[in-house]
């Protein structure tokens, strides 16, 4: 369950480090972005975020060229819809999303990236596999939301705190 303290934090740690945030999301359909944006005062450090939820969005409107049916739900897809969400808004942080909600072989793959901060990597990716048959897309989705949630969870001033 994604809790409203965390997203404050999120958004207090952000602010706290001078860093911005956007979101390039496909099978979460904005849902990050809506969430952080419930903070009062996230306007300070939500740059904005895109849904690209088909291939041709993501070329279009992301710049991801090399995206094709046999790739759309990879690592790399969401390490590149994690980049593009940076260059598009000027932000420090960007995540990208991208996965199969249900069907045969439900999955999906997030990344979270920032600009070096100290000695911090530069990057926190995942991935989820969900059961086999499941045909539960919002509870699917929500289970990407909240990895992400984590993981934005783990930045702070003093380095990575994993929390995922």
């Amino acid at each position: 369950m994604i809790e409203y303290k965390d997203l404050e934090e999120i958004i207090g740690t952000l602010k706290a480090m001078n860093l911005t945030i956007a979101t390039a999301e496909s099978c979460t359909g904005g849902m990050i972005a809506s969430e952080l944006t419930t903070v009062s005062g996230s306007s300070e450090v939500v740059r904005g975020g895109v849904v690209a939820y088909q291939i041709a969005a993501k070329r279009d409107m992301l710049g991801l060229a090399s995206v094709n049916e046999e790739n759309v739900v990879s690592a790399l897809t969401a390490s590149e819809m994690a980049t593009a969400a940076r260059q598009c808004f000027s932000a420090e942080v960007g995540v990208g999303t991208t996965g199969y909600l249900d069907g045969e072989t439900p999955h999906a793959f997030w990344e979270v990236q920032w600009e070096a901060y100290k000695s911090q990597p530069n990057f926190l990716k995942g991935t989820i596999q969900f059961p086999l048959g499941s045909h539960r897309r919002g509870a699917n989705r929500l289970m990407v939301v909240q990895e992400v949630i984590n993981a934005l969870l783990s930045i702070n001033p003093d380095g990575i705190e994993m929390r995922i």
